[in-house]
C-alpha cells in the first residue's frame, strides 16, 4: 500500500509540493550558495534536512486544518503547536559516526543550521542547560519523520558519503582558523550562521518560486555589467576638467585605486581628506577588483540616511540602470513586489544600504535579515565613514569582517578622513591586508587638501554668555558661523542667548539644529541656511552633531563644542568646504555649563582628545593623519572601554561578544549543575546565539515616536493615521515624528501634551509644545532635557 505523501505546499489551482520534493530544491539552493565558499556538501545536507520534522500527521492535520498553505502561514506554523525544527538535526546526529572531534563538530553544525532555520536558540542556555543535546535526545514526536527520512531521502550509506564531504569542508574551515590562532569559537558561530542564511534564503525562495510556478534567477557574476559600468564611470572622470589644483589631485586619488586594484582581496583603508572624491574613487577600485577576481556584488554602505542618499544618487548616474542598483533603507518609497523581494535577498549587483542593516544581517535574531548574510560572500563592501560605527560594535565589526574577508571571499574598504585604529583593537584587532592603505602619501594629500586650521580654545571654559559674544566676534570677521555643540539643552541654551543678543541690534539670521525638531523640519531648515548662505547674509547656525552627519553646507568659520578629534573633523568638513578662501579657523572650545553625564562616549572621547592635545606640538595639524591615530589609540586603550566595545549586557551579565565565543557564564553555570565541564560530553557550540542576537541593536530604540502637528501636511497626515491608514500614510507621516526619551516622554504625558489615537495607538503631540524655531519645546520651568 502507498504511503499517503507528505505536502508542505498547496497553490489556489490545486499544485501540491511534497516536503520531500521542498526539501530537496532547498538542498540544491544551498549547495549552489556554499559551492563558491566550498561548503556546498554542508549546506546541503542542512537544506535537504532542514524540514524533516514535517513529514508527520499532526504537521499535516494542522496544515490541512487551516487551509492555508502560502509562506507567511508556513512560517507562523512553524513557530506555532509543532516543533518540527529538530528532526532532522536528531535524525542527522543519531545517523553518522560521531568517531572524531572533526565529525563531532561537524554534526552539531550542521543540528544548530538545521534547528535555527525558523529562529536562533542558545546552545547552553545562561543557566547552565544544555538545550541544544537535549533537544537532539529527545524521543517523542518525531517517529514517522525519522522512519521517512530512511525511505525518502538519502540511504545511510549515501549520507555518510556526503557528510564526509562536509568533513572535509569543515576541516579546511579548520585550517584557516588556525592559521588566524585566536577567537576560535566567535568564527565558528559566524560559519553557522553564514551557512543558515543559505538555508532561509533557500527554503523561502523555493516556496515563493513554488507559488509563482517559476524560479526566479539570482544575481551571479556578469564581467559585462561591470565593464559597462567601468566605461560609463571612466567617461564621467574624463569629462571632469583638470585645470583647477583640487580636480587634479582628486583624479591622482582616483588613480591610484585603480592601481590598488589589482591586489588581492582582504580588508583596506581608503584615508582621504573631505573633497577628495572618495565616493567614485571607491568606486572605480570596485569595478576593477570585481572584474580581476570574479565579484558578484558591490556594496555601499554609510551611517546616515543624509550620507547614503546623496551618495546612491552619485552611483545612480553612474551605473545608468536601476534594475541592476537597489538602495535599501527606510525613506524610499517603493511598494513593488521586485523591490520587496531584492531587499529580502540582496540580490542586486550594487546595493547601497545602511550600517545598520548590515550589522543587523550579521548579528540580529530577524530570520528576515540572517537571510540576506550569505549575499555579502564574494563581495565588496565599501563602508563610508567609518568612524561613525557604534563604540559597543566594535569588536563584534572587527571579527565579523576578519570572517567575511577571510573565510567568505569578500573585500572590504573602509573609508573615512578619520579612520578609527581598529587593529589597536586588544582582544579582536582587524586584519588587514599588507600594505593596508590604498593610497601613498597620505598625509601629503592631507597638506594638500587642507582648507581648515584648528585652534584650540578650550582654556579656559567659556559661559555661555561668553560662547554668544565669541561668536557674534567671529560673525563680524566671517559673515556667517556655524556652532557645532553636544547636547540639545546646550543647543537651546545658546540659541536663546544669542536671541537675547539680537535685540541689541546686531541683525543676522539665527537658525536651531536639532533631533528635537521633525525630519521635514530640519530639512526646510537646512534648505533656508542653504539658500542664506549662498546669498551671502550674516548667519549663525546652531545645532548638535545632526549637521555632521553628511549634510553638504559650508560655512566661513566653525567653532566645536569640546569632543573627540573625530567630531572635530567632521565639523571641521563644515568649514571653507568647497575651498571657497585658502583657508578658514575651526575653534574647539569648551563650555562651561555643558554636562557630558549621560553621554559617556563622547566624554571618553573628549578625554582622549585633550590628552593627544597636551602631546601635540605647536603648529602640528590636528587632523592629519598621525595625530587621529595618536587620538584612536588613546581613545581605545582604556580597559573599561575595551570591555564596553564587546557589547556590554548589564542584565545577563555578559557581554555578547562572549555569549557568541565561548559564553564563559553558561560554562560556569553548567559546572556548577552538573559537576563536570561541557567539554566533557564533546559538545563545540556553546554559544548564546538567541540571548546574544534578541539583545543586539545597532542603534538603542529606548524612545517613544511622537507625531508633530509640524505644519498642515502633519496635521492632515495625523487625522488619516487616527481612521487607519495605508502603509504609504504612516511612512508619509515618519517625516513629521520625533523621537522622545523616557524621562521627556512622562512629563509630556504628565502634563497632556500627548495623547494616543484610540485607533492608531500613535502618539500625538500637543501643537502647542511644538515651536517652529527649535520643534519640542517644554515650558519654562527647568529641567534637564534629553541628551542627543
Amino acid at each position: 500500500m502507498m504511503m499517503q505523501p507528505y505536502y508542505a505546499h498547496k497553490t489556489d489551482d490545486g499544485r501540491v509540493q511534497t516536503v520531500h520534493e521542498h526539501c530537496a530544491q532547498v538542498a540544491e539552493i544551498a549547495k549552489s550558495f556554499g559551492d563558491s565558499l566550498s561548503l556546498g556538501n554542508t549546506a546541503y545536507l542542512c537544506g535537504l534536512y532542514h524540514d524533516l520534522g514535517k513529514n508527520q500527521k499532526a504537521f499535516q492535520e494542522y496544515l490541512f486544518q487551516n487551509n492555508d498553505l502560502d509562506a507567511k502561514h508556513l512560517t507562523k506554523i512553524s513557530r506555532g503547536k509543532i516543533d518540527h525544527s529538530y528532526a532532522g538535526a536528531k535524525y542527522l546526529y543519531e545517523n553518522v559516526p560521531l568517531d572524531s572531534p572533526l565529525a563531532v563538530v561537524t554534526a552539531e553544525l550542521l543540528g544548530i543550521v538545521i534547528a535555527s532555520h525558523h529562529g536562533l536558540s542558545d546552545c547552553l542556555k545562561s543557566n547552565g542547560e544544555d538545550l541544544f543535546l537535549r533537544r537532539i535526545q529527545k524521543n517523542g514526536g518525531y517517529g514517522e519523520a525519522l522512519a521517512e527520512a530512511e525511505t525518502s531521502y538519502l540511504g545511510k550509506e549515501k549520507l555518510q558519503q556526503v557528510f564526509d564531504k562536509a568533513c572535509n569542508e569543515v576541516a579546511a574551515f579548520q585550517q584557516k582558523v588556525k592559521s588566524i590562532g585566536r577567537n576560535t569559537s566567535f568564527y565558528y558561530g559566524m560559519l553557522a550562521r553564514m551557512i543558515l542564511s543559505m538555508v532561509i534564503d533557500g527554503d523561502h525562495s523555493d516556496t515563493a518560486d513554488f507559488c509563482r510556478g517559476q524560479r526566479e534567477p539570482r544575481c551571479k557574476y556578469d564581467e559585462t555589467l561591470w565593464k559597462k559600468v567601468q566605461n560609463h564611470l571612466e567617461e564621467k572622470l574624463a569629462s571632469f576638467s583638470e585645470t583647477d589644483p583640487i580636480s587634479r589631485k582628486r583624479r591622482q586619488i582616483s588613480d591610484q585605486c585603480l592601481a590598488k586594484a589589482a591586489m588581492v582581496p582582504g580588508i583596506y583603508q581608503l584615508i582621504v581628506p573631505t573633497g577628495g572624491g572618495k565616493t567614485l574613487a571607491s568606486l572605480r577600485y570596485a569595478l576593477e577588483h570585481a572584474i580581476r577576481y570574479r565579484k558578484e556584488r558591490i556594496f555601499y554602505l554609510a551611517p546616515y540616511h543624509s550620507i547614503l542618499e546623496q551618495n546612491s544618487e552619485e552611483l545612480r548616474k553612474v551605473i545608468q540602470d536601476d534594475s541592476v542598483f537597489l538602495e535599501h533603507h527606510c525613506n524610499v518609497e517603493n511598494d513593488s513586489e521586485i523591490y520587496e523581494l531584492m531587499t529580502q535577498t540582496w540580490d542586486s549587483p550594487f546595493i547601497a544600504t545602511t550600517m545598520v542593516q548590515f550589522l543587523n544581517a550579521l548579528f540580529s535574531h530577524k530570520t528576515s535579515a540572517i537571510r540576506r548574510m550569505h549575499a555579502l560572500s564574494n563581495s565588496i563592501i565599501i563602508i563610508d565613514e567609518v568612524q561613525s560605527l557604534p563604540v559597543k560594535c566594535l569588536t563584534l565589526f572587527n571579527l565579523a569582517l576578519n570572517f567575511l574577508a577571510k573565510f567568505c571571499d569578500a573585500t572590504v574598504i573602509l573609508c573615512s578622513a578619520t579612520q578609527p585604529a581598529l587593529d589597536a583593537i586588544k582582544d579582536a584587532p582587524l586584519l588587514y591586508a599588507e600594505p593596508k592603505s590604498l593610497l601613498n602619501g597620505v598625509d601629503a594629500s592631507f597638506a594638500e587638501f587642507k582648507r581648515t586650521e584648528v585652534i584650540d580654545r578650550t582654556s579656559p571654559p567659556l559661559s555661555y554668555e561668553e560662547a554668544a559674544r565669541m561668536i557674534r566676534e567671529q560673525l563680524e570677521k566671517n559673515g556667517n558661523v556655524l556652532v557645532v555643540v553636544n547636547t540639545k539643552q546646550t543647543a537651546l541654551a545658546l540659541y536663546h542667548q544669542l536671541l537675547l543678543s539680537q535685540q541689541g541690534g546686531q541683525s543676522f539670521a539665527l537658525k536651531h539644529l536639532s533631533t528635537n525638531m521633525c525630519p521635514a523640519h530640519r530639512e526646510k531648515e537646512i534648505q533656508t541656511i542653504r539658500d542664506t548662505l549662498k546669498n551671502r547674509e550674516p548667519l549663525v547656525c546652531i545645532s548638535t552633531q545632526l549637521i555632521e552627519a553628511g549634510v553638504d553646507l559650508s560655512f566661513g568659520c566653525v567653532i566645536r563644542s569640546f569632543a573627540g578629534l573625530d567630531s572635530v573633523a567632521q565639523a571641521a568638513g563644515r568649514c571653507n568646504r568647497n575651498g571657497e578662501s585658502a583657508c578658514k579657523n575651526v575653534y574647539v572650545i569648551r563650555l562651561r555649563e555643558e554636562s557630558l553625564g549621560k553621554l559617556p562616549e563622547i566624554s571618553q572621547a573628549r578625554d582622549a582628545a585633550e590628552a593627544v592635545l597636551y602631546e601635540t606640538k605647536s603648529g602640528e595639524d590636528l587632523l592629519a593623519p598621525a595625530v587621529m591615530d595618536k587620538f584612536y589609540h588613546r581613545y581605545y586603550q582604556t580597559e573599561s572601554q575595551q570591555e564596553v566595545m564587546k557589547y556590554i549586557l548589564p542584565e545577563e551579565r555578559t557581554t555578547i561578544f562572549d555569549l557568541l565565543s565561548a559564553n564563559q557564564r553558561a560554562r560556569s553555570a553548567y559546572r556548577e549543575t552538573t559537576g563536570k565541564d561541557i567539554s566533557a560530553v564533546k559538545r563545540f557550540f556553546c554559544q548564546g546565539f538567541q540571548t546574544a542576537a534578541t539583545n543586539f541593536h545597532a542603534i538603542e530604540n529606548n524612545t517613544t515616536s511622537v507625531l508633530v502637528p509640524y505644519n498642515d501636511k502633519a496635521k492632515r497626515l495625523i487625522r488619516e493615521i487616527s481612521f487607519g491608514s495605508s502603509k504609504s500614510v504612516i511612512k508619509a507621516a515618519q517625516k513629521y515624528s520625533i523621537a522622545v526619551y523616557p524621562q521627556t516622554f512622562q512629563r509630556l504625558r504628565r502634563e497632556n501634551a500627548v495623547i494616543m489615537q484610540q485607533n492608531s495607538g500613535a502618539w500625538v503631540l500637543d501643537e502647542r509644545y511644538y515651536d517652529i524655531s527649535v520643534g519640542l519645546r517644554l515650558d519654562a520651568a527647568p529641567m534637564e532635557l534629553d541628551m542627543i
